[in-house]
């Protein structure tokens, strides 16, 4: 894991990791809440999604 980029201005960090894309991974990203954002690739960013909307789904507003 690298770093590849800091701002002050705004405190983040952007960080490339190389991973396999697992349940594992999805958990590693969620323990991270909305502090965290996946930005690439794509189809993994779409795929994470699908997995949060799936947890909301357990909880449907009343």
């Amino acid at each position: 894991m690298h770093s590849s980029g800091y701002s002050e201005t705004d405190e983040s960090v952007t960080i490339t990791v190389h991973v396999g894309v697992n349940q594992r991974f999805f958990l590693w990203v969620m323990s991270y809440g909305d502090g965290i954002e996946l930005l690439s690739p794509a189809k993994t960013r779409s795929e994470y999604l699908a997995e949060v909307r799936k947890m909301l789904g357990a909880y449907p507003e009343s």
